[in-house]
């Protein structure tokens, strides 16, 4: 199934089974959007970059907001661009003291966030083009998993955890009585 085929059936999954999560996704971000992140970030999104933010440009970080991912908000192409900026800048930093230093890559694109300092990044590196890969601030270039191949592969797992209720790591979504999706 195609990435634009996966996000069609989370977004009528999420309007069946959580609606009050549905009701907070983003409208889809623009060219101008996209053009401004590219901008910002010195590169050419990859194609299913562009089209996860073309579904919805963010879900915000409010409670009840879609996590792309338990526990993580699905970014905005501006919260992308800030995010990216922010971490090459520490990174940037902490390499004038120490020159081996690679806790961010710039070839990295953040697009979830837990609102703590972990994230989920698409790889446009020329060696893992488009991989997914789950950082966190304290770690750094430590990667830690579980990596996806792709976005596609990614959401697959996500949208097969919302119809069956399996796992992604240890968490289980769940729909609360107002209808927002969480994960337990």
């Amino acid at each position: 199934m195609t990435l634009d085929a996966l996000l069609v059936e989370v977004e009528a999954w999420l309007r069946r089974h959580a609606p009050a999560t549905a009701a907070q996704l983003a409208p889809p971000a623009t060219d101008e959007d996209i053009a401004r992140l590219e901008a910002a970030v010195g590169f050419r999104l990859l194609p299913e970059v562009v089209t996860l933010l073309q579904w919805h440009n963010g879900a915000g970080d409010q409670d009840g907001a879609f996590t792309l991912g338990p526990l993580h908000s699905m970014l905005s192409a501006d919260a992308i661009a800030k995010t990216a900026h922010m971490l090459i800048k520490i990174n940037d930093k902490s390499r004038l003291e120490m020159p081996d230093y690679h806790w961010w890559r710039r070839t990295w694109i953040p697009v979830t966030s837990d609102w703590c300092g972990a994230h989920h990044v698409v790889d446009h590196g020329p060696d893992t083009p488009g991989r997914v890969l789950y950082w966190d601030h304290e770690t750094g270039e430590e990667l830690l998993g579980p990596y996806h191949p792709s976005l596609t592969a990614f959401v697959a797992e996500l949208l097969d955890a919302l119809r069956h209720g399996t796992p992604i790591g240890d968490l289980r979504p769940i729909v609360t009585a107002d209808g927002e999706l969480d994960w337990d």
